[in-house]
């Protein structure tokens, strides 16, 4: 499967282009540009409106979108990894001090997943990733949360955490899900219905 990684203008550390693998398409998102400069990535493409990047751009292949739009740049780049055949995607710099922004980065994965795709949105010491189906998961981090994303999901099930759930349902605003850890090298959760949100986080 064709890998994309999208470098957003948010919160970003050294350990998070540690994502970026040889053969991955690179796509800035307006500002997330500084970011690469910084690290000493150099994008495939840079797309947005270009009201935040300080780095020229003259030098990169770009695809410039007026300020006024009906789409984040975020959601602009996820479009364009899509309609050219990546379908798993990483976002990377998706939280920062604007918290709509950081919240429409995190249901941007909801939107590569209703169009065929999987994403993941990694920030530090965190990554967040969502599913309609039964997953199983690498020991990446200390802590793991489910958290629904439709009014309930329903039958959930895990293997593989110190606090086990036995056909258990999640309703949407509430925290049962959160804070649990990972016994083993890998977990499985399975569920029968609904929409859920996994993070996993490290102290």
């Amino acid at each position: 499967m064709k890998r994309a990684v999208i470098i957003a203008g948010g919160n970003v550390c050294r350990e998070d282009f540690e994502q970026i693998q040889p053969g991955d398409f690179v796509i800035c998102a307006d500002g997330g540009l500084d970011h690469a400069e910084a690290f000493g990535i150099v994008p495939d493409i840079v797309l947005g409106d270009f009201d935040s990047v300080k780095t020229k751009v003259g030098g990169y292949r770009t695809e410039r979108f007026p300020a006024e739009k009906d789409q984040t740049d975020g959601e602009l780049c996820v479009d364009y990894a899509l309609t050219h055949g990546f379908w798993d995607i990483t976002i990377l710099g998706g939280f920062g001090t604007r918290l709509d922004h950081s919240m429409g980065n995190l249901f941007l994965l909801c939107y590569i997943l209703e169009h065929g795709g999987k994403g993941r949105l990694v920030c530090g010491k965190n990554t967040a990733i969502v599913t309609r189906k039964a997953i199983t998961l690498s020991k990446e981090a200390k802590y793991i949360s489910l958290l629904p994303l439709t009014p309930e999901v329903t039958g959930v099930e895990t293997e593989g955490l110190l606090y086990p759930l036995r056909k258990e349902t999640l309703k949407f605003g509430q925290t049962r899900g959160i804070s649990n850890e990972f016994l083993k090298e890998e977990c499985k959760i399975c569920f029968q219905d609904g929409l859920l949100l996994i993070i996993l986080s490290d102290e």
